[in-house]
């Protein structure tokens, strides 16, 4: 029983090692530059409500409309949450430092 365990794990190995010389190397990742980081920190500190329609409006590019239908609030909510979050980003980002970012 041993022996057939040892050799069903080794079968298993090849095909996995197979099967990931298939697929060949990974794809190369883009370095993340300091900008990004520094909108990620700032993203954080905003109120979940705010960094939602900030991300599904500018990130995933989703017109006012569908961003209000996916969190279920109305279209003037989005965009009220639209312009006081870009008001707090702006804030954030014009300087780092004093908001307790690394720049």
């Amino acid at each position: 029983m041993a022996f057939n365990l040892a050799v069903s794990s080794h079968r298993r190995a090849r095909r996995r090692l197979a099967a990931l010389l298939r697929l060949g190397p990974p794809a190369p990742v883009p370095p993340v530059s300091v900008d990004a980081l520094v909108l990620a920190e700032a993203l954080q500190g905003l109120s979940v409500a705010y960094r939602q329609v900030v991300v599904l409006y500018y990130l995933a590019d989703l017109p006012v409309e569908q961003v209000a239908a996916e969190l279920g609030v109305p279209v003037g909510t989005v965009k009220g949450r639209l312009a006081r979050a870009r008001g707090a980003l702006a804030a954030r980002l014009a300087n780092p430092a004093q908001k307790g970012m690394h720049p």
